[in-house]
């Protein structure tokens, strides 16, 4: 049985760290508490939580994050819309 999310952001952190490799062990709190509205700000803030200087990270590591922040998040016709999940997780939302 596969990784059932419970909120988009949880479906972005397993698509990159299982498929993709990345660690993410910053700190999570202000991405849960206040999402980036824009594409660019959303993939430099996972970098940061990956651990990575967003203007040092490469082209590849930001167009993977890109790709998958705009099918959870932003488009809406991608898997976080066809998923009917919230972005943060219930206990987070406000």
């Amino acid at each position: 049985m596969g990784h059932k999310p419970d909120c988009r952001i949880d479906g972005i952190l397993h698509d990159l760290m299982v498929t993709w490799g990345w660690g993410m062990y910053g700190d999570l709190s202000s991405l849960l508490a206040n999402p980036p509205t824009t594409v660019d700000a959303f993939v430099n803030q996972l970098l940061i939580v990956d651990g990575q200087d967003p203007f040092l990270a490469s082209r590849k590591d930001r167009n993977i994050a890109r790709t998958i922040v705009v099918d959870w998040i932003f488009d809406p016709a991608g898997r976080g819309a066809r998923s009917g999940l919230p972005i943060v997780p219930p206990s987070s939302s406000q």
